[in-house]
């Protein structure tokens, strides 16, 4: 059986609504989703769900079956279910992705299959330049480099497109915006090209009339977090799983309706918020979602509207704010630094746009400085590896390390030798790594993966 209820007068109906496929469509390997409501008045436990892959002919490229237990789906209720088997994509152009609900006695059968089409990704990573940061506009995208100087346009875009926040995570930048379809508002979580292209891979699962403003990634917990507005009145702190776009609310930022327009981490794992309500930018608690201000405020500046983001730069270990200067056009955005001990903020440069509006996102793989060591003289294995790596030295005698985060933070450091040569990293999140290398005033870097 897959369903159960009270008595057999009550009504067996699920309902496939939405099909996703989030995050590892990067890498071609992906895990499509299929969100699944409960229309009818029983309790509905298990579902069956057959996921096919389909080329643009309707070929079946591949077909799993999963079954999920303990939904515990009451009337209205949705779950997102994930397929957990590992898909790779190999097809080019349009393919599709079906899913059918297998749920005994249901009483609309025709609802339960789902069919989508879709247009296989293909991301030029080059184009995102190592050191280099994104500043998203109104209706154009930036480039921005370590020096602070004026951005680089790169391109146009469709103000519809608009990202509300834009982060590196492991790599790949990623953001999400919010948009009207109807009378409802949705949040959408996007990918972008380094020529500005935005690829749209799912709906973020928030309540009705709630919009995501600002997101940020802790690389050392591999958690991302979010800001949920409920009305453009008040926000809450949450958790994200970029697989199934679920959202696990932590609690109610700041007091009395506070709304913060956007969330970054800092070094040593220091979450700042800006804070709507007060003009400040706030440290926040991850963990209860209580806020402690930053001294001075932004009195010299508007965070009215939206559009506002914060981002920490790893290379100059310094954080950034974009708000809107009350002294100039009110479609001015201004660059800033902020003084985290001070609180005080210092203009770099400014952008003017017709809405006033800035998103940006500082690079968090690390620009180390030139690999005057030869990479020749480190052999590193295995890798990708579980629990350590052995370094293999080939004419130095000892070396000091660290390993950083993708976000440039030192998580491990040592010293290496001829008799000491193995390093454990069982402590760290599965995740991709930098190990730094320094000997005699010469440096190389190497990238690791924790499975």
């Amino acid at each position: 059986m897959f369903a159960s209820g009270l008595m057999s007068a009550q009504v067996v109906d699920a309902i496939a609504t939405t099909v996703l496929t989030p995050y590892t469509v990067k890498d071609k390997v992906f895990h499509p989703v299929v969100e699944v409501e409960n229309n009818g008045s029983m309790v509905l436990d298990e579902v069956e769900v057959v996921f096919e892959l389909l080329d643009a002919g309707n070929t079946v490229l591949a077909t799993e079956t999963q079954t999920y237990s303990g939904l515990a789906l009451n009337n209205a209720d949705k779950a997102r279910l994930k397929l957990d088997t590992d898909w790779l994509l190999d097809v080019t152009g349009m393919f599709k992705i079906k899913c059918t609900l297998n749920v005994t006695g249901d009483e609309t059968p025709a609802n339960n299959v789902l069919e989508i089409d879709m247009e296989s990704v293909e991301l030029d990573y080059t184009n995102l330049e190592e050191g280099a940061g994104y500043v998203f506009t109104e209706d154009d995208f930036y480039k921005t480099n370590v020096d602070n100087t004026a951005p680089i346009w790169i391109a146009d875009i469709d103000p519809v497109l608009y990202p509300f926040a834009i982060k590196f995570i492991d790599g790949i930048l990623y953001g999400m915006r919010g948009h009207w379809v109807g009378s409802s508002i949705i949040s959408t979580w996007i990918m972008i090209n380094g020529d500005g292209t935005i690829y749209e891979m799912g709906t973020i699962n928030t309540e009705p009339g709630y919009i995501v403003f600002g997101m940020t990634w802790d690389a050392v917990t591999n958690q991302v977090y979010v800001i949920n507005s409920g009305g453009f009145q008040f926000s809450t702190l949450s958790t994200l799983d970029i697989e199934t776009l679920d959202l696990t609310v932590i609690d109610l930022l700041g007091t009395n309706n506070q709304l913060y327009y956007a969330i970054e981490f800092g070094a040593d794992g220091v979450m700042y918020g800006l804070n709507h309500a007060t003009a400040n930018i706030d440290i926040i608690d991850p963990t209860d979602a209580s806020t402690t201000p930053l001294p001075n405020g932004l009195s010299n500046y508007n965070v009215l509207g939206t559009g506002f983001d914060l981002s920490y730069n790893y290379i100059d270990s310094t954080l950034y704010v974009s708000l809107r200067d009350m002294n100039q056009s009110s479609t001015v955005s201004v660059y800033c630094s902020v003084d985290v001990t001070t609180g005080m903020v210092t203009p770099i440069f400014d952008i003017d746009d017709t809405e006033g509006t800035m998103t940006m996102a500082h690079p968090n793989i690390p620009s180390l400085g030139v690999n005057d060591i030869e990479a020749s003289q480190f052999v590193i294995y295995p890798n990708p590896t579980q629990n350590s790596v052995t370094v293999e030295m080939l004419d130095l005698e000892s070396t000091n390390y660290k390993i950083l985060s993708i976000d440039g933070r030192v998580l491990l450091n040592g010293v290496i030798n001829h008799q000491n040569k193995t390093i454990d990293i069982s402590s760290l999140a599965s995740s991709t790594y930098i190990i730094y290398f320094e000997a005699n005033g010469k440096q190389s870097t190497k990238k690791i993966i924790k499975l």
